[in-house]
């Protein structure tokens, strides 16, 4: 098999990375499985891997998070034996002060070291950070469409992205969807804008390392009586 590699040193946050994994000998059929640190890799939103043919796998990382850092190991079998290959991803971080017990605290809490580069370096899990966004009329109009996208700029995958209105949860039973779109952004629509739409609306992301959120108002145009 090949020998892996990430290309580089040292890689940046955010970064696009991807391993290939082939098998150049050996009879088929091959079964060809990655792991980080002993443990089985598992596809999830941020992290896939694919197989290539019968003889070749990708592991692929769309935005690289301190999460992300380690040793991956790609590992063949077939009916004659097994053979692996490895490489380590190290993701630039922050340094911290540590403390006796080989822990450091920071504003967002306190975590274990996680890696040693000329000394001693600790990566720090970056919260959330959310784009601005409005509706597209300063007033809408009963029957209106209106629709919200945020969009989750930086911070460390698995995120949870939700929609509160006036401090409530959003449901279909109010007339209002919303739609998760990939990881990092979720749309919130009104197909047909009411009086009891009107309010304020938040958008609030989650990570291990923190919350965010913000809040955007929608002004309807009022009744007219006489």
């Amino acid at each position: 098999m090949n020998q892996i590699s990430f290309g580089q040193g040292v890689v940046n946050e955010g970064d696009f990375i991807q391993l290939v994994c082939s098998v150049v000998r050996g009879d088929e059929p091959f079964s060809i499985t990655w792991s980080l640190h002993g443990d089985v890799v598992s596809s999830d939103p941020g992290l896939t891997t694919s197989q290539i043919g019968s003889r070749s796998s990708l592991l692929m990382i769309n935005s690289v998070g301190h999460r992300h850092s380690g040793t991956y190991t790609c590992n063949v079998n077939n009916a004659a034996g097994s053979v692996s290959s490895s490489a380590e991803l190290r993701v630039n971080g922050s340094e911290a002060v540590i403390e006796r017990e080989g822990r450091f605290r920071s504003q967002i809490g306190t975590y274990k070291t996680r890696a040693v580069l000329r000394g001693v370096c600790v990566f720090v899990a970056e919260p959330p950070e959310i784009g601005s966004f409005s509706f597209s009329k300063e007033v809408m109009n009963e029957g209106d469409f209106a629709q919200l996208s945020c969009i989750v700029n930086s911070g460390d995958e698995p995120l949870t992205i939700s929609w509160t209105f006036h401090g409530d949860k959003v449901g279909p039973e109010t007339g209002i969807t919303t739609t998760n779109l990939g990881t990092r952004m979720s749309i919130l629509v009104i197909n047909s804008v009411g009086y009891r739409h009107k309010g304020k609306y938040t958008c609030q992301a989650k990570n291990e390392a923190g919350t965010r959120s913000y809040t955007t108002q929608l002004k309807v145009n009022g009744r007219i009586t006489t």
